[in-house]
């Protein structure tokens, strides 16, 4: 898989969730695309320029193998700018065919 499909999959993923989320909860993912991982954050709250969003981490996808990981391997959060790297939570294209993006906590 290229780094074109690759990207496209974490957007149509993200798109998926974000479809699956109850309308009242103001909550909105967004991808960050990095050289290593695509962070996906979590905007909570109303946007208009005077009320305030709250960010958070939704999740780190591998966009390209490293030691321990594979191209496409889910990450929980460990920080705003780091993944926890103790193992995987899943790999993409489980998460494109299962709700496992789904739970509150983000990465099951």
């Amino acid at each position: 898989m290229n780094i074109i499909e690759l990207q496209q999959q974490i957007i149509d993923l993200v798109e998926k969730v974000q479809a699956g989320h109850n309308k009242d909860d103001y909550q909105h993912l967004s991808v960050e695309f990095g050289s290593t991982y695509a962070k996906i954050v979590s905007h909570t709250g109303y946007c208009s320029p005077s009320e305030r969003v709250a960010r958070s981490v939704y999740d780190f996808i591998v966009m390209k193998d490293t030691k321990k990981f594979k191209t496409g391997d889910i990450l929980k959060a460990a920080s705003w700018k780091a993944p926890a790297t103790n193992f995987a939570r899943g790999h993409i294209d489980q998460g494109a065919n299962q709700d496992c993006f789904k739970h509150w906590t983000g990465v099951m």
